[in-house]
């Protein structure tokens, strides 16, 4: 990983001009009833998760991974849950969650659209 990135704990929000986009994939089955267990595995401070919650409705509990004690705090304050560790420390489930939203640390190569790798 890069020293910048490095410095950031490989934090790289996910752009907020990117978030309606995302969140018009996605929609619940059968209207507003269901439950949904969200989880950001890479929360930083919880913005796009708590974003992409709001506009799938009602029924959305969140829960974030943060590795940064800053962030998570953040992050907390947006949330339902948020646990401070990296996400490799978590004992996840088979179908504890019903969505997962990630964008996870970069490290090292960055595959650009025409497919060659920058470093």
């Amino acid at each position: 990983m890069r020293l910048a990135g490095q410095a950031q704990l490989g934090y790289f929000p996910t752009p907020e001009t990117q978030l309606p986009l995302i969140a018009s994939w996605l929609s619940l089955a059968g209207g507003d009833n269901n439950l949904v267990r969200a989880l950001d595995p890479c929360v930083g401070e919880g913005c796009a998760l708590a974003y992409l919650a709001e506009r799938i409705g009602k029924g959305v509990t969140t829960y974030g991974i943060e590795l940064s004690p800053q962030r998570a705090e953040e992050a907390g304050r947006l949330l339902d849950h948020v646990l401070n560790t990296a996400f490799e420390n978590a004992v996840l489930t088979d179908e504890m969650f019903s969505l997962v939203f990630t964008n996870p640390p970069y490290d090292g190569e960055t595959i650009t659209g025409g497919g060659e790798r920058v470093t």
